[in-house]
This record gives C-alpha cells, structure tokens and sequence, in this order.
C-alpha cells in the first residue's frame, strides 16, 4: 500500500477513504449513482414494456391477427420479443387456432380479451 495522504491508501488502484468509501475523487460512480443506473435500467424495460403493450392493442384492436403476422410486424417496430411476451401475459392476449385460406391447414391467432 502506498500512502496518499492523510486518510487515504492506494489498493488495487483504487483511492479508498479510511471511511471505507471507495472512489476517493478518481471518477468512480459513487454508490448513489449506481443506483441511479439501476433506476434507469428498471424505467427503461418498463417503457418498453408499455410500448409493446401499446402495439398489441393497437395491432388487435380489430379483431384476431396471426401470430406470425403480430410477430413480423413487432419486430419491424422494433418491439422486442421479451416485452411482446410480458405484454401479452399482461393483457391476457387469448391464444385460438383458425383454418388458413380455407385449406386444412390452421394458423395460431392472437386476439384482446372480451
């Protein structure tokens, strides 16, 4: 350990105050500021949370749309796949299947409650 000065040590390149604080004025986030950014992150995946919320009803408020089709059209919207899925369990999307084109095939739905 090198002394600084009075109360402080260098350790791992890191001023640490004999209060134990680290950060000793090198530019570290201080503890309140690491908070912060976790306060950011968290309003971040909020809002992009009610954003895909927003899409859904916006892209169901006419009735079912395949699911392929929702998922085509999110991604273009930049919606990511993780918010879609939350926004989904959130809104209670209902899941159904229906024929595609008249054919024997069928084609997964997403449709708003009610």
């Amino acid at each position: 350990m090198v002394q600084l000065s009075t109360g402080e040590r260098l350790f791992s390149n890191v001023a640490i105050l004999a209060t134990g604080r680290a950060g000793g004025g090198l530019g570290l986030p201080s503890p309140k500021r690491a908070s912060h950014v976790k306060t950011s992150s968290v309003l971040a995946k909020q809002e992009r949370r009610q954003r895909a919320q927003r899409f859904l009803r916006d892209a169901l408020a006419h009735g079912p749309k395949r699911v392929s089709d929702v998922e085509e059209a999110a991604a273009k919207a930049h919606i990511e796949t993780h918010a879609l899925e939350q926004a989904r369990a959130d809104l209670g999307i209902v899941t159904s299947r229906a024929n595609a084109g008249g054919g024997n095939s069928l084609s997964v739905q997403w449709s708003l409650p009610g």
